[in-house]
């Protein structure tokens, strides 16, 4: 379509929309009716930019908590490679002793390498620290009621004492009073 002059700005974005989303006939569309259009379909395209952002977020993220052991096997995928063609150009010498190659993996999930830690960690990740952390915090919170619980029933139990003392005293001072009277 060529550019007419005769348009109005107005046609000339609606124009726009119409191209970006599909040319179908408005032609019984009101004014207010394709304002409303173009609104939606404004929204529309934020929510599904958003949402394939926050998609790529997490495949970059889920590749951040592989990089480490991806990393590795490349390295040992070299390693190996590299051997076996230093082994093929190599002359055999009977006095030669076998060589191995060893590989060792960090015991537990976290690796913590200085240097790491301004790194973006991913939404994962993140929650996963956030649940880790509130679980210990939920730990300690646990041990410092059940303290504060066994300290609170001593003190009841102290008072149940002193009630129960002071209920003695008053119940044989009530005795008395009633003998005096008697007499």
């Amino acid at each position: 379509m060529e550019f007419d002059r005769s348009m109005e700005y107005k046609d000339h974005l609606y124009e726009t929309y119409n191209r970006l989303y599909g040319n179908y006939d408005d032609s019984e569309y009101s004014t207010s009716q394709r304002i409303i259009n173009a609104i939606i379909l404004f929204f529309l395209s934020v929510v599904l930019l958003n949402m394939l952002i926050a998609l790529m977020g997490d495949s970059y993220g889920k590749v951040q908590e592989t990089r480490v052991l991806t990393d590795s096997q490349t390295r040992l995928d070299m390693i190996l490679e590299s051997t076996i063609l230093m082994r093929l150009f190599e002359k055999r010498d009977s006095n030669v002793k076998k060589q191995y190659i060893m590989y060792c993996e960090p015991k537990g999930e976290e690796e913590e390498v200085a240097g790491d830690s301004n790194q973006w960690e991913g939404g994962v990740n993140v929650l996963k620290k956030l649940l880790r952390q509130s679980d210990q915090k939920m730990s300690v919170m646990s041990s410092d009621m059940k303290e504060l619980e066994q300290r609170f029933n001593m003190k009841v139990a102290g008072i149940e004492k002193k009630m129960e003392a002071n209920y003695q005293d008053i119940m044989s001072a009530i005795k008395s009073l009633k003998e005096k009277k008697n007499n």
